[in-house]
């Protein structure tokens, strides 16, 4: 399901606006779930110079006299109205603002049985790194629809920032995702650090909130977390387990595995002389 935005050129990117012309969209992203086995989330807005604008401003006000909002350091009683009422306020603002809510699902115990117990294998079939796929891909095709350039703007993640702006800049090179000037939709991948831009918060919020949802709709957690879920999202993919194992399955899948088999024993012997921990 889509909703419609309207077409808009600006010419920076919101949370640092560099000097160079540009028209794009720009979409802030977070996930939820990272560590976990079930499932991962990955979700986010997307929206023009003005409507980001506009968000931070509103967002700020919702705050109060707090200076950010990190979902995980929230307090879940079932009697908390503090939460209860922060939430209640912040929930709307992207949708009032005009973001597009964007989001992508999949469970990792679809597929956990088909990933190799090495380096390799943990790292470049990770349900984040595989969920960022899917979910810029919908992005692009639904800026592509909209003849629009997306900037596409992540929650800094110490594992796979060396690695997602290249594998994502291939999929907006290899796809013919295109506007009808002939430039590329994808006009560049970027991380930002949580304290380095509020622009993230809602992002962090809406990705907390579907996988509460996901996991126990009844939950007091699903419950407080509700008003950045109405309205219902804007872009999304859930994918399916037939698709998600038949890409782990395929030639190139298994050529990762492949590799990590390869390399691991060396990885290994590293990790021992240098005192390397077991991080990702």
């Amino acid at each position: 399901m889509c909703l419609l935005i309207r077409r808009t050129q600006f010419t920076r990117t919101p949370h640092d606006r560099p000097p160079e012309w540009m028209c794009v969209l720009t979409a802030y992203i977070d996930e939820s779930g990272y560590g976990a086995k079930d499932i991962i989330v990955l979700g986010g807005f997307l929206g023009n110079d003005d409507e980001w604008a506009m968000c931070g401003q509103e967002w700020k006000i919702a705050l109060g006299k707090r200076k950010a909002l990190h979902m995980k350091e929230l307090r879940w009683k079932k009697k908390n109205d503090r939460t209860k009422m922060l939430l209640e306020r912040l929930g709307p603002v992207p949708h009032r603002c005009g973001l597009v809510p964007a989001w992508a699902r999949l469970r990792v115990s679809d597929y956990a049985d088909l990933v190799d117990d090495t380096t390799v294998s943990r790292k470049m079939q990770h349900g984040y790194l595989l969920g960022a796929q899917f979910l810029c891909l919908i992005l692009l095709r639904y800026v592509e629809m909209l003849d629009e350039r997306i900037k596409i703007v992540f929650e800094y993640n110490e594992h796979f920032a060396p690695v997602l702006p290249t594998i994502l800049k291939l999929y907006g090179e290899m796809y013919p995702f295109v506007t009808s000037d002939g430039e590329r939709c994808l006009a560049g991948i970027e991380f930002a650090t949580k304290d380095s831009a509020s622009l993230t918060q809602p992002a962090d919020y809406l990705a907390y909130a579907r996988l509460q949802q996901l996991r126990d709709p009844k939950s007091i957690r699903a419950r407080l977390c509700a008003p950045i879920l109405d309205p219902q999202p804007g872009i999304h993919v859930d994918v399916e387990r037939g698709v998600i194992r038949k890409l782990i399955s395929s030639p190139s899948q298994q050529s990762i595995r492949d590799l990590g088999r390869q390399i691991e024993p060396h990885l290994a012997r590293l990790r021992k002389t240098r005192n390397w921990g077991n991080s990702e």
